[in-house]
C-alpha cells in the first residue's frame, strides 16, 4: 500500500495552475513563518488568509514559498493552486481547480470521481455546466484538510463564485490563502482577522537580492560599484520587482562605473513617485535599455492574456516566422530556432520573464511575465498600434475605423483574438486588413473543441488578410474549410490548424511558398491521418498533435523537402518506406508512433531503425507504442552500428522492450546524451539492471519513468558524463551507491511519485558523502509502505 508523505499540486496542470519547479526569494522570513502559522494553527474551522500588496511586492512569491514549504505539504491532505487575474471563466477556473486537485487516500466515491475526470474527453470537459464543475470541485475536498492557493484575485465576486466549492462544515482545519492587490477583496474574503499586508524589504534585504540577482551569488560587487549599487537599490524603495528588473539591466551593462552612473542617473528620474509608479517607471526603463531587435520580441508578449502560461516553443516559433530573428547572427548560423532561444534567454536574463516550468534535460517549457510587465507590453503596443487585443471589452488597439492614414501606412501589426463574443469587431478596413501579420486566437477552453460560430466571419476576415504570416487556430473553428481561404495567403510562415480543416489532404498548402511551420491539432487520441506530403519547399517543422500519426502516401517522385528538421508523429509503416524517407533527408527530430492493427492476424515486426539510419541527420528520436504489444514481443532493437550516427537523444514510451539487452546496446552509443524511458519503455521480463563497462559514455540526462526494474545492481562502473537523474513513480529499492557517487558530473537526483524508503535514504547518502554540489529533489513524493519481493 502506497502511503503519501507530502501533498502534490496537479495531476494534469493546465495553464493557470501550473507551479515553478524553484522559487527565488530573499527576505521577509517572518512574513513566511507568519503565512505558516495561520495556515497551520489549532482552529479546525475552514479559515481564508488574503495576502494584500501592491504590484511587484512579492504577494505570489510570498504565497509559492509557503506553498512549496515542506511542512505545508505534510500538514494538508490536498493542496491546489489557481490563478485568476482580471479577465476571468468561471468554468475556466473551476476545470483547472478539478485538473490541479490530488486526494491523498481517496473514498470510493472520490476514486470514482478522479476517475471519471481522468477519462473525459476535451469535449466532455467543456459541456460540464458550471453547477457540475462546482459539485465535482467539493465532492473532491470533503472530509480532506486541503490548502486551496487563489492568486491574483481582482474582485470580490470571484470570491463569493467559488466559496461555495470549499466544504466547511467537516471542520478539519482547512484553509484558502488567497492573494490580491485590492484591500477591499482581502478584507471581503479573510475570516475574521486582519489581511496580512506585504511589508516592502528592508535596505539589507534589498541589497541581497540585488547581490544575489545580478551575481549570482550572495558576494557584494566590487568595492568601487557598491556606492552607486547601494544608491540604485535605495531608489528602488524595496519593491522586489523593481530591484531585480535593475540587477537585469545592470547585467548587460558594462562593468564600467559610468556605465552603473550612466543607469543611477536615468533611475534617479523616477525617485520621487509613489511606490507602485516607480515600478512602473523602471519597467519602462528596462525596455529602453533593451536592443532595437528585441524590443519588438519584448511588445510581441502582449499577444498572450495576462497570467497565461507561455509554450516557449511556440514563442520562439512566432518571433522566427514574424522575422523578429532576421539578423546576421541567424544567417550565418543558418539556425534562427537556436538565435530565438538567445533572445528568450536574454530577456530571461533582464528579468522580464520568468522560467515557470523546466523538462528534464533543464529545458525551459514554459514561462511567465509579471502582471505590471504585461500591462506595460499592452501599453506600449497600443501606443505604437501594433497590437489589437480583441477581448470581452476590447479596449487595447484601435478600431479599425480610428486608425489613421498616416499609421495605417507606417506600419503591421498583431490581431490577438481573446473573446468569441466580439469577434464581429473583425470589421478592419480592407487596406487595414492587409497589414495583419499575426493573427492568434487566444480563446477561453469553453469556446474550443468544435464551435464554429464565428466561421462565416472569419472565413471572410481570412480571405482578405492577404498579408498574414502567422496564423494560429488550433484550438478552435475545427470546421472552418482551409480551402476557402488559404490560397490568399501566399504570405504565411506559421500554420496552426485543427487537422478537419483539411479533409485528408495537405495538397492546398502547395500555394503556400514560404511556409515554415505546420502544427496539425486533433482531438482524436489515436488513428491514423492518411495524407500527401505538401510541396512546401521551406517546411521546416510538421507535427500532429494529440493523439494520430501521419501516414504519408508517397505520390511525389521528385518532391524533397529539404529543409524540414522536426517531423512529428510519424507512423511506423512509413518508416518502412525508404522511398519517402529520402524526401526529408535533413530531419533531426523525428517521432514515430506505432500503427495498432485493427486485427490480431495483420501483427507486423516492428524494426525500430529499418530505414532511419539513412537519415544521418537524425539527432532526437521519439518511439510510442501500444499497450497489446506488451503481449506480442514485436519490437526489434538494431545493433549500434544500425543507428544514426548524430543521435544525441532518445525516447520509449509503451514500446515494451526487453530490459537488458536494450541496455547493452544503447549504452555503447557513441553520442548519446539524452535517454527517456517511460510508461512502459521494457516489459516485465526481467527487473534488474546493472551498468556496464564502458557503458553510455556521454549520456547527460537518464529518466526511468514507471518502469518495472527494481533491482539497480552496483558496480564500479559508472557513467562518466550524468548530470542528471530523474526517476518518476519508481519501483526500485535503493539506488546503486558506487555506481552513482562515481559520477563526476553528477548534479541533480530528482525524485517524483511513487518512491521507496531505499530510495530516498540512497539518494541522500550519496549527496552527503559527496562534495556538495549533489542537489536532491523531491517533487510529490509517495513513499511505498511496502514492496513485493520480486
Amino acid at each position: 500500500m502506497a502511503t503519501k508523505t507530502t501533498s502534490t499540486t496537479s495531476r494534469n496542470q493546465g495553464a493557470s495552475a501550473a507551479m515553478p519547479q524553484h522559487v527565488f526569494m530573499v527576505g521577509n522570513n517572518n512574513a513566511l513563518e507568519e503565512i505558516k502559522d495561520k495556515l497551520t494553527n489549532s482552529s479546525k474551522e475552514r479559515e481564508v488568509i488574503s495576502i494584500t500588496g501592491m504590484g511587484g511586492i512579492g504577494k505570489t512569491t510570498l504565497a509559492k514559498n509557503v506553498y512549496e514549504d515542506k511542512d505545508i505539504k505534510r500538514h494538508f491532505d490536498i493542496r491546489a493552486w489557481i490563478t485568476v487575474s482580471q479577465s476571468y471563466s468561471l468554468d475556466d477556473l473551476l476545470r483547472v481547480l478539478l485538473q490541479s486537485i490530488d486526494v491523498s487516500s481517496p473514498t470510493e466515491e472520490q476514486s470514482v470521481l478522479l476517475q471519471s475526470i481522468d477519462a473525459s474527453s476535451p469535449t466532455e470537459e467543456q459541456s460540464a455546466g458550471t453547477f457540475e464543475l462546482k459539485d465535482k470541485v467539493r465532492k473532491l475536498l470533503l472530509g480532506k484538510r486541503y490548502l486551496i492557493a487563489i492568486d491574483d484575485i481582482w474582485s470580490t465576486q470571484v470570491w463569493d463564485d467559488l466559496k461555495i466549492c470549499f466544504p466547511s462544515e467537516k471542520r478539519n482545519g482547512s484553509r484558502v490563502l488567497l492573494t490580491t492587490r485590492l484591500t477591499n477583496v482581502a478584507t471581503h474574503a479573510s475570516s475574521g482577522g486582519l489581511p496580512f499586508s506585504m511589508p516592502t524589504l528592508s535596505k539589507e534585504e534589498s541589497w541581497d537580492l540585488f547581490c544575489k540577482k545580478i551575481f549570482a551569488k550572495e558576494s557584494c560587487p566590487p568595492i568601487e560599484f557598491q556606492e552607486i549599487g547601494r544608491d540604485i537599490v535605495m531608489k528602488c524603495k524595496g519593491l522586489p520587482l523593481s530591484i531585480i528588473l535593475m540587477a537585469g539591466i545592470l547585467s548587460k551593462a558594462k562593468m564600467k562605473v559610468e556605465d552603473w552612473e550612466n543607469v543611477a542617473r536615468d533611475v534617479a528620474l523616477s525617485s520621487t513617485l509613489y511606490e507602485e509608479q516607480n515600478c512602473e517607471k523602471i519597467l519602462l526603463l528596462s525596455y529602453n535599455h533593451l536592443p532595437e531587435n528585441l524590443k519588438t520580441c519584448f511588445l510581441y508578449l502582449g499577444v498572450f492574456p495576462e497570467d497565461y502560461e507561455i509554450p516557449v516553443r511556440r514563442l520562439v516559433g512566432y518571433w522566427v516566422a514574424q522575422g523578429f530573428v532576421e539578423d546576421d547572427e541567424a544567417l550565418v548560423a543558418n539556425n534562427k530556432e537556436e538565435v530565438g532561444w538567445q533572445k528568450l534567454q536574454d530577456l530571461i536574463d533582464r528579468n522580464l520573464i520568468f522560467v515557470e516550468k523546466r523538462g528534464c534535460c533543464g529545458r525551459i517549457k514554459t514561462c511567465k511575465i509579471h502582471d505590471l510587465t504585461h500591462e506595460m507590453c499592452l501599453r506600449l503596443a497600443k501606443g505604437k498600434n501594433i497590437l489589437h487585443v480583441i477581448d470581452d471589452k476590447f479596449h487595447v488597439g484601435q478600431s479599425s475605423k480610428e486608425i489613421s492614414q498616416e499609421e495605417e501606412e507606417n506600419g503591421n501589426f498583431w490581431v490577438s483574438l481573446q473573446s468569441i463574443s466580439n469577434i464581429s469587431r473583425l470589421d478592419f478596413e480592407h487596406r487595414t486588413l492587409q497589414k495583419c501579420h499575426s493573427f492568434l486566437a487566444m480563446f477561453p477552453s469553453k469556446y474550443g473543441f468544435g464551435y464554429d460560430g464565428g466561421s462565416p466571419i472569419f472565413t471572410n476576415y481570412l480571405f482578405t488578410a492577404t498579408s498574414i504570416q502567422v496564423l494560429d487556430l488550433q484550438f478552435v473553428f475545427p470546421y472552418l474549410p482551409a480551402s476557402l481561404w488559404i490560397n490568399n495567403l501566399s504570405q504565411l510562415r506559421y500554420l496552426a490548424l485543427h487537422i478537419s480543416a483539411f479533409s485528408g489532404s495537405l495538397s492546398i498548402l502547395s500555394s503556400l511558398k514560404n511556409l515554415q511551420t505546420l502544427i496539425l491539432y486533433s482531438a482524436r487520441p489515436y488513428g491514423v491521418v492518411y495524407l500527401t506530403l505538401p510541396k512546401t519547399p521551406q517546411l521546416r517543422e510538421l507535427c500532429i498533435l494529440k493523439g494520430p500519426s501521419f501516414h504519408f502516401k508517397d505520390d511525389e517522385e521528385n518532391l524533397i523537402l529539404e529543409n524540414l528538421t522536426t517531423f512529428l508523429w510519424l507512423s511506423d509503416l512509413c518508416c518502412n518506406n525508404e522511398a519517402l524517407m529520402v524526401r526529408i533527408p535533413n530531419v533531426k527530430k523525428l517521432g514515430v508512433r506505432y500503427e495498432k492493427p485493427k486485427r490480431r492476424d495483420n501483427m507486423h515486426p516492428i524494426d525500430l531503425l529499418h530505414t532511419l539510419s539513412h537519415l544521418e541527420q537524425l539527432e532526437d528520436i521519439r518511439f510510442y507504442g501500444y499497450q497489446s504489444l506488451r503481449y506480442n514481443r514485436l519490437v526489434y532493437i538494431p545493433k549500434p552500428y544500425d543507428f544514426p550516427p548524430k543521435l544525441k537523444k532518445l525516447k520509449f514510451s509503451n514500446t515494451w522492450m526487453i530490459l537488458g539487452i536494450t541496455m547493452t546496446i544503447l549504452g555503447r552509443l557513441p553520442n548519446l546524451e539524452v535517454l527517456q524511458l517511460k510508461w512502459n519503455a521494457f516489459d516485465d521480463s526481467e527487473t534488474e539492471w546493472e551498468q556496464v563497462e564502458e557503458g553510455f559514455p556521454k549520456l547527460k540526462v537518464l529518466v526511468f519513468q514507471s518502469q518495472s526494474l527494481c533491482r539497480w545492481k552496483d558496480s564500479d562502473f559508472t557513467f562518466p558524463s550524468l548530470e542528471c537523474l530523474v526517476l518518476k513513480n519508481s519501483s526500485l529499492k535503493s539506488l546503486p551507491y558506487e555506481s552513482l557517487s562515481g559520477c563526476p558530473c553528477l548534479k541533480i537526483i530528482h525524485l517524483e511519485g511513487l518512491c521507496s524508503d531505499g530510495v530516498l535514504e540512497s539518494a541522500k547518502k550519496i549527496q552527503n558523502d559527496g562534495d556538495g554540489l549533489l542537489e536532491v529533489r523531491e517533487e510529490n513524493i509517495y513513499i511505498m509502505g511496502a514492496f513485493l519481493d520480486l
